[in-house]
């Protein structure tokens, strides 16, 4: 159980999330976000301005917004998990008493 909870908690939130961040980066700022969405319009069909426009900005700014928050919400609201009577820190181990 020690072992699921500290890879749930350590490695894979903060990985997903900076996968996330890059990912969505790397397609709408690096390989473009007009091409990208040309290639998809390519794939299922011409759509409206409007939905280039929403899709544009989703992948341009709120996403990578929206992930960056959630980052910076794990470093400010970063907690120690708990297991039965131990406090397990990413830098030591020490008991806790139940009160």
């Amino acid at each position: 159980m020690y072992w699921l909870q500290l890879v749930d908690k350590y490695a894979a939130n903060w990985s997903v999330l900076l996968i996330a961040i890059a990912e969505c980066i790397l397609i709408s700022w690096v390989y473009g976000a007009n091409r990208f969405l040309r290639d998809i319009q390519d794939m299922i069909g011409q759509k409206s301005r409007i939905w280039t426009f929403f899709w544009t900005w989703m992948w341009k700014v709120i996403t990578p917004a929206a992930l960056l928050v959630r980052v910076c919400e794990n470093f400010r609201y970063h907690h120690y998990i708990y297991i039965y009577i131990y406090i397990y820190t990413h830098t030591q181990t020490h008991t806790h008493t139940h009160a």
